[in-house]
């Protein structure tokens, strides 16, 4: 425990300087500016589509520039969109998974995921598989981007794309690291869970869409 004479000559020290000055109303104390509040931290929308509270969740792994991605994309994933996800049957999660060989796929997931704040991630999504040829050759991403969108969205996108893109790249650094966890090899993989559950953890490559419908009716089913 201290001693408490300190305290005392303290005291006594403030009050001879409070004598020394001289009588008279103490100043009020100088305002100071009330503090900025805090600009709201970028939140980008969900890259789903479905109800979350579907039985079934996909989720994929994909890099825009993949091949195999493309495929799955165009040819079972906006079937599945259109037949399993609008019903409420199914809930899709996109994760972005660039490969380090591919020159452009992550400039592309980087412009994909700036246009969702737009709402027309799949729209954008899709003219990337698309048009995969062209600008894979070019990496002319933004092109692709303008040529999906009205002039309205794209001005947003640019917007979000070149004010939170250190924010958008780690969004693609967390997916890259949940699908290492996960031990993703290869672009597509798909995760498919029914409730909590998962039920495939991980498919890799192309799945056809006749496949896919027959063993989601089973699950559907049981």
């Amino acid at each position: 425990m201290r001693p408490f004479f300190p305290a005392i000559l303290l005291f006594a020290a403030t009050a001879v300087c409070a004598q020394a000055k001289p009588a008279g109303q103490a100043k009020p104390p100088a305002k100071t500016a009330a503090a900025a509040p805090a600009a709201p931290a970028f939140q980008l929308p969900p890259r789903t589509v479905g109800n979350p509270t579907a039985p079934i969740t996909i989720e994929v792994y994909s890099d825009f520039e993949c091949p195999t991605c493309r495929m799955l994309y165009l040819n079972t994933l906006k079937p599945l969109m259109a037949d399993y996800c609008a019903s409420g049957k199914v809930y899709l999660i996109h994760h972005d998974f660039p490969l380090p060989q591919h020159h452009y796929s992550r400039l592309a997931a980087l412009w994909a995921d700036a246009a969702a704040v737009t709402g027309k991630y799949e729209v954008v999504a899709d003219a990337l598989f698309e048009k995969q040829d062209s600008w894979v050759a070019t990496g002319r991403v933004a092109e692709v981007i303008s040529g999906a969108l009205s002039p309205a969205d794209f001005a947003k996108a640019k917007a979000a794309f070149e004010a939170h893109k250190s924010d958008i790249d780690a969004i693609i650094g967390a997916d890259l690291k949940a699908g290492t966890d996960l031990k993703v090899q290869e672009t597509p993989t798909t995760r498919v869970s029914k409730g909590s559950q998962v039920i495939t953890d991980k498919q890799g490559g192309m799945i056809s869409y006749t496949v896919l419908k027959k063993y989601l009716d089973q699950q559907l089913g049981k």
